[in-house]
């Protein structure tokens, strides 16, 4: 693409012409134009979202992949692992890799604890598809974002979810996975905190630690 064409492609993105756009985009605004403080917004939102995704998606891999308690070894993507007893090769090329990798493991620990959750709760990709929207909701909410769509799915999810809980497994049954899986926002989130301190943390030990996400919410 042209450097012209480029920055046409820019500048319609960020006036808001660009259809099929994203729907945390486009929905911001009934107008055309989209202002530049919603846009930004919108970034901080995806930056956000994207972490606690990434983390949760991590976990229910290893899951699937290491489901024993007693395993050591985290999924990073498919096909790729690492294992908390053996850091010490993931991090070979860090100069400051005996500061950095006990942070490193205590990370990896307790994203092992949240895989072992899943595993007892039978987590499924329907479950880690909710949990996703849960948590995008949330990030919109903190925000602020005037995306009253954001609402309306997100309260259809929480009844037909209930509704496919009951079915499923019982009323009984049904509300007690349902409330589990509410339980796991919060272990999520922690997690992405615990990530968040470590990135930090590690730059103060590196100075040249590239951390691309530290300025996320």
């Amino acid at each position: 693409m042209s450097m012209e064409g480029t920055q046409n492609s820019l500048n319609d993105f960020q006036m808001g012409e660009v259809n099929n756009s994203l729907p945390i985009i486009s929905a911001e605004s009934s107008s055309t134009t989209i202002s530049y403080p919603q846009s930004f917004a919108s970034i901080r939102l995806l930056k956000s979202f994207s972490m606690k995704f990434a983390c949760m998606c991590k976990c229910y891999l290893t899951s699937k992949h290491f489901p024993d308690s007693n395993d050591t070894r985290c999924m990073m993507t498919y096909g790729y692992f690492v294992d908390i007893n053996d850091i010490k090769y993931f991090m070979s090329e860090n100069e400051k890799k005996t500061e950095i990798a006990p942070l490193y493991a205590s990370v990896l620990k307790q994203a092992r604890q949240l895989a072992h959750k899943f595993v007892q709760q039978e987590i499924s990709e329907i479950d880690i598809a909710a949990l996703a929207y849960m948590i995008y909701s949330l990030e919109s909410e903190k925000l602020l974002l005037p995306m009253e769509i954001v609402k309306i799915n997100k309260d259809r999810l929480f009844q037909e979810l209930l509704h496919y809980y009951a079915i499923d497994k019982g009323f009984e049954h049904g509300v007690v996975k349902y409330s589990n899986l509410l339980f796991l926002i919060h272990d999520i989130i922690d997690l992405y905190n615990h990530v968040h301190e470590y990135f930090t943390l590690s730059k103060i030990f590196d100075p040249n630690f590239l951390y691309v996400w530290e300025d996320s919410c």
